[in-house]
């Protein structure tokens, strides 16, 4: 049985500071930190790694491939 993960974090507001938004609006990027626990992070992490492995067409390591 798999183990239930409360993600309702996911649904909840986080306030950002003005220095923030305008960091966001000049550089079109910005790193948050501690906004989500480890285990979502975890949980995720995982989903992305086995959707990126089963998306992948290059099966050749990179020193081999020619892009």
């Amino acid at each position: 049985m798999p183990i239930m993960l409360d993600l309702s974090i996911l649904d909840q507001p986080f306030a950002l500071s003005k220095a923030q938004i305008s960091f966001y609006r000049e550089n079109q990027y910005i790193k948050l930190r501690q906004v989500l626990p480890p285990e979502v992070l975890d949980h995720f992490r995982t989903i992305v790694a086995e959707k990126v492995r089963e998306l992948n067409t290059q099966h050749l390591p990179l020193e081999a491939r020619s892009t």
